[in-house]
């Protein structure tokens, strides 16, 4: 005894077909196994290896499809880490630039400095000569 309706297995073929035939992977696999039981069918052994085949077709190219976007987001992935590892050479650099430039400044203020020594060391010895 079922609950609800009485079930209808040739109704049910009917609509697996409708289905499967608009390429829905589940109705191509259950119309198969009604073709391989001889559920709401005759058994017939070539159309339930066909539906199957079709259902595993299907199923197939949604995991390529998958693994597909899995690698295309991998390299995305790798082409961030790359861009990021260039901007932090970048940086890195431009420290590199920055402390040259101080290093620089520093010893152009020396320099002055010295000159400055020197000038008034030898203004003095002009004064006192």
């Amino acid at each position: 005894m079922t609950i609800g309706v009485d079930q209808d297995m040739k109704e049910a073929v009917k609509y697996y077909r409708m289905a499967a035939e608009q390429g829905h992977a589940t109705a191509q696999k259950c119309l198969g196994v009604c073709y391989k039981n001889g559920t709401g069918v005759e058994h017939d052994a070539v159309q339930a290896v066909y539906w199957y085949r079709k259902a595993a077709d299907q199923v197939m190219m949604v995991m390529v499809m998958r693994m597909m976007m899995m690698v295309i987001i991998m390299v995305m992935m790798m082409m961030v880490i790359v861009m990021m590892m260039m901007m932090m050479m970048i940086i890195v650099m431009m420290m590199v630039i920055v402390m040259v430039m101080i290093i620089i400044m520093m010893m152009m203020m020396l320099l002055f400095i010295v000159v400055m020594l020197f000038v008034i060391v030898m203004m003095m010895m002009i004064v006192r000569a």
